[in-house]
């Protein structure tokens, strides 16, 4: 990103919505509530400069390095609403700050490094409602962080990280309705979905389900939709 578009982001009067990611399109640039921008480097302090503006709600920077003070920005910007950081250089401890955002409803990182270490110490959100992290090796206290988080209606969690025992740490959840399998679960997982009282529907194209296990399943609850 240079620095002309930068100062052509921060230049728009409303920005709402940002979306970023390293490959190559044609810039635009509109007066009005939404930018997209294709770049192959962000400069270290972009992303900080651009949160500069208090209106912005949504952002998704995907296969971007940022710096440590862009994250600090992020997580210091208290109107997000969204944030997608997909294959990013994330980690542990800097999710963990984003995840304390006060209006925070989606957030995604998939295809990185985040395992959820140090969330053991989180409460747990009140406004996050969809979690996607697919490709991303999260384990159990991640896991435990989204048990705690009682709005939760969707979670991809697509990972040979993610078997049994997560779910597991999911029984009961009162909101999730829609939830991504890995392949190392089993059909041992049955009795944990069916304590889960919304669930809808459950991407299982990847998983270890065998068809008994399914047709269980689909048995106790006939409305279920398996992906």
């Amino acid at each position: 990103m240079t620095g002309e578009e930068c100062d052509a982001i921060t230049s728009l009067p409303h920005l709402e919505s940002l979306w970023i990611q390293s490959q190559q399109h044609t810039s635009e640039q509109r007066h009005e509530a939404k930018a997209s921008f294709g770049c192959f480097e962000i400069t270290p302090g972009a992303i900080a400069e651009i949160l500069a503006q208090r209106t912005l709600r949504w952002l998704d920077v995907s296969n971007c390095q940022l710096s440590r003070q862009d994250f600090i920005a992020i997580s210091n910007h208290l109107c997000l609403e969204g944030v997608r950081l997909h294959s990013t250089n994330i980690s542990d401890r800097e999710l963990s700050a984003i995840l304390n955002l006060p209006k925070l409803r989606e957030v995604g990182f998939a295809n990185t490094r985040v395992t959820g270490m140090g969330l053991e110490r989180h409460p747990g959100s009140r406004s996050i409602e969809s979690i996607v992290c697919d490709g991303t090796p999260v384990g159990a206290e991640f896991a435990a962080f989204v048990a705690r988080s009682p709005k939760i209606t969707i979670l991809g969690v697509r990972h040979p990280t993610v078997d049994d025992a997560f779910i597991r740490l999911l029984e009961a959840h009162p909101s999730l309705e829609t939830l991504t399998l890995g392949p190392k679960v089993t059909d041992r997982v049955v009795d944990s979905l069916l304590t889960i009282p919304s669930l809808k529907s459950v991407d299982v194209r990847e998983s270890s389900l065998s068809l008994d296990a399914r047709a269980r399943l689909l048995h106790v609850r006939p409305f279920l939709r398996l992906n």
